[in-house]
C-alpha cells in the first residue's frame, strides 16, 4: 500500500485519547499510540521490505484495535557513507561494496520481496545515499538540527523536546500547494510520501537516487505537489514551481555543508548515541523503548504489537529482535 506516494495508512494524525485500562481491571494501562522510528537506508532491499510489511502489519492491528494511532519517522544510517554519486552498478552494488549478508542472493532477496508485494528491479545506477537522507529529514524541519527524529512526531515522541513542532497529517499536507519547499507543511506524513517515492525510485526503476538532479525533481514534485514529468496539461504554473522549488532543494539542501553535518551526525547517534546499539538496518524503535531488527514479516510485527499493547506506555524494559535480513 504504501509503495504510492499518496497512500498514507501508517500515519494519519488524529486526537489521541486516554490510556484505557487493561482488561484485568489494574491501574495498568495498554499503549494505544504508536511511534515508530524506523532507522534505514535507502539501499538497504530489506528496508524497503519492512516498510511494506509494516504498513501490513498496521492494518492487522488496527483491524482488531481501532483506536490505535500510529505514527512512522525517519532516522538515517548510511550503509557505505563513504560511496560516490552515481558510481555503481545497482545489479551487484551490495554485493560489491560487501554490504550484503553472505548466503543472501539477489533471489533470495526476491523472494522476500515478493512476499511483501514489491518486485525488485535494480537497472541504472546508484551511489551515495546521504543526499537523500537530506530530503528526508528536510520534510521534518526547514534548517538542520540533530534532534532526534521522534521530536517530530504529532504531539512530540515519548522523549521528545519540552516544545516540538508539531506534525499535520497528510491530508493537510497534500492540501496546499506551496510555490517553494521553505514554505510546506512538513511533518511525517510528508516524510514517508517521500520515503516512498525514494524507495520505489531506487529499487523497482532505473533512477539513481544519488543524483542531485533527480532528488531536486522529486524532492520538487513531492513538496510542491506537482509532477512536471506526467503533467498533461503542460500547466506552466505548476512547471514554473516545480523548477522554482529545484532550484531551492539544490542550492539550500542538497549542497549544503550544514546538512552534510546534520546526516552524519544523526547517523552516528543512531549506531551509537542511545542505549542500544544499532549496528545494522533495517531497525524499529517503537515508543521509544521495543527495538525490532531484521526484515521482519508482517505477521511477526503485528505480533510484537500486540505485546506492546499488553506492556503498556511505561512497563518493561527494551528489547531486540535480530531478524535474517539486516544489512
Amino acid at each position: 500500500m504504501l509503495s504510492s506516494p499518496n497512500q498514507d495508512s501508517l500515519v494519519k494524525s488524529e486526537v489521541v485519547g486516554p490510556e484505557k485500562p487493561i482488561a484485568n481491571g489494574s491501574m495498568d494501562t495498554e499503549t494505544t499510540r504508536f511511534v515508530v522510528e524506523f532507522i534505514l537506508d535507502l539501499v538497504c532491499p530489506y528496508c524497503y521490505i519492512t516498510l511494506k510489511n509494516l504498513d501490513t502489519a498496521v492494518t492487522l492491528y488496527k483491524a482488531k484495535h481501532p483506536e490505535a494511532v500510529f505514527e512512522v519517522v525517519c532516522t538515517p544510517f548510511m550503509l557505505d557513507p563513504l560511496a560516490a554519486r552515481s558510481a555503481y552498478d545497482k545489479s551487484n552494488y551490495l554485493q560489491g561494496r560487501n554490504l550484503q549478508r553472505q548466503g543472501h542472493s539477489n533471489e533470495h532477496l526476491a523472494s522476500l520481496a515478493k512476499e511483501a508485494g514489491v518486485e525488485f528491479k535494480w537497472t541504472g545506477v546508484t551511489g551515495s545515499t546521504r543526499d537523500a537522507h537530506k530530503l528526508l529529514r528536510f520534510a521534518l524541519e526547514p534548517t538542520p538540527t540533530t534532534t532526534r527524529s521522534i521530536a517530530f512526531a504529532s504531539g512530540g515522541g515519548p522523549r521528545a523536546p519540552p516544545d516540538p513542532s508539531p506534525s499535520p497529517s497528510l491530508s493537510s499536507a497534500t492540501t496546499t500547494t506551496p510555490t517553494t519547499p521553505s514554505s510546506l507543511t512538513r511533518g511525517s506524513a510528508l516524510q514517508l510520501r517521500l520515503l516512498a517515492a525514494l524507495f520505489t525510485a531506487h529499487h523497482t526503476s532505473d533512477a539513481d537516487i544519488s543524483s542531485r538532479d533527480f532528488l531536486a525533481s522529486l524532492g520538487s514534485s513531492i513538496f510542491t505537489n506537482t509532477n512536471a514529468s506526467t503533467n498533461t496539461n503542460n500547466d506552466a504554473n505548476d512547471d514554473g514551481k516545480a523548477a522554482a522549488a529545484a532550484a531551492v532543494l539544490r542550492g539550500e539542501v542538497l549542497e549544503s555543508a550544514a546538512w552534510d553535518a546534520t546526516i552524519n551526525a544523526l547517523a552516528a547517534e543512531a549506531r551509537r548515541g542511545r542505549g542500544v546499539a544499532i549496528g545494522a538496518v533495517p531497525t524499529l524503535v517503537v515508543n521509544d523503548r521495543y527495538v525490532i531488527g531484521g526484515a521482519q514479516d508482517a505477521g511477526f510485527l503485528a505480533a510484537e504489537l500486540e505485546r506492546i499493547r499488553v506492556a503498556g506506555p511505561g512497563r518493561g524494559r527494551g528489547r531486540r529482535q535480530q531478524g535474517q535480513g539486516q544489512g
